[in-house]
């Protein structure tokens, strides 16, 4: 490894609320077979569920401690697992919950991000499943220098799959992302830490509901991504969240927000998007959304603008029968299960 880096990767865990979780993500990082150190930073934002307990005693059981510090914003636990000593823990219980107050928790893991080479991102609800995963990614990473981003596949709770139908060879990503709105799973990159430190940030302080989509346009304009056909990550689908509710006004405002960054991007790069960004696929989930919830009244509003579009598509075109007419509704859903 670099002797220039501590740690061959930095893996940024973020939670709140998620007591009943954390325990996969933190097993998924232990998991983890690597022939370099690598060190987990999980940043706990004031959790109110019982979460820093759980964490407390998974980090009493399983490392020993070789710091403790404290502060007048967190406490910080900090040491090597008791049989993979290539894992190491640093764990920051905040004092205060940053998120409501929109402050930056950066400089509280900048010291272990920036002494890693890469970066692997993992929400606390979220978990790993496969013990290769970094060790695949940063062999990857070490080998092609002009790539920036590596992801895998993935899968998610509730029997969802995800599995990548289109992929770009050559790893220009950018501008067909961009224009296709192709996504990736957050729980499953490694970015290489230089290449963050390079890219502008545009999307801090523009309150964006999501900063993943951002970050990948960002790091695609400077460089290759590759894809590493594994399922190594499970997504969990929890039945309140930023991208999944039952408020639909709320799923409303995260599809728009998905569409005002992809607009935000292609004015700055200067990429010109069909029908202003609008798509078929847009509409279809909006009519998906509807349909789940039994929202005729705004399933009628976004049939009516995207049939104006011309962008109706034959799924949401059915969606917006399913939740018109309960019998119809009957006959989709058994076909859909």
């Amino acid at each position: 490894m670099d002797s220039n880096y501590t740690y061959m990767v930095c893996t940024k865990c973020m939670t709140f609320n998620h007591h009943a979780y954390i325990e996969d993500a933190m097993n998924g990082f232990v998991m983890q077979k690597t022939d370099f150190p690598f060190v987990c930073v999980i940043v706990d934002d004031a959790s109110t569920d019982g979460e820093p307990e759980v964490i407390k005693k998974y980090f009493q059981t399983n490392f020993d401690l070789t710091e403790n510090t404290e502060t007048d914003d967190y406490v910080m636990t900090f040491g090597q697992h008791k049989t993979n000593k290539n894992c190491y823990f640093a764990v920051l219980y905040l004092k205060y919950n940053h998120y409501s107050i929109k402050k930056d928790k950066t400089p509280y893991y900048s010291k272990w991000q920036d002494n890693s080479k890469y970066i692997a991102l993992c929400e606390g609800d979220d978990y790993w499943i496969a013990a290769e995963k970094l060790q695949r990614q940063a062999d990857f990473l070490e080998k092609n220098e002009d790539y920036v981003l590596c992801h895998t596949d993935f899968e998610a709770t509730k029997k969802r799959h995800f599995h990548y139908k289109e992929i770009y060879k050559d790893g220009n990503y950018f501008p067909s992302m961009l224009k296709k709105n192709f996504s990736i799973g957050t729980l499953t990159v490694m970015i290489r830490t230089d290449s963050y430190k390079k890219i502008p940030k545009y999307f801090i302080g523009k309150g964006w509901p999501m900063t993943d989509k951002p970050l990948w346009y960002e790091l695609a304009y400077i460089g290759k991504f590759t894809y590493i056909p594994l399922i190594t990550a499970m997504y969990r689908i929890l039945q309140e969240s930023a991208s999944h509710s039952k408020n639909i006004k709320k799923l409303i405002y995260f599809k728009n927000a998905g569409l005002e960054i992809k607009r935000f991007y292609a004015k700055k790069y200067g990429i010109m998007l069909k029908n202003d960004g609008y798509t078929p696929n847009y509409y279809t989930n909006l009519l998906k959304y509807a349909y789940d919830l039994k929202e005729f009244d705004i399933a009628k509003k976004i049939y009516r603008e995207a049939r104006k579009k011309n962008l109706l598509s034959i799924k949401g075109y059915i969606y917006y029968w399913g939740t018109k007419n309960k019998y119809l509704r009957k006959i989709i859903s058994k076909i859909l299960n």
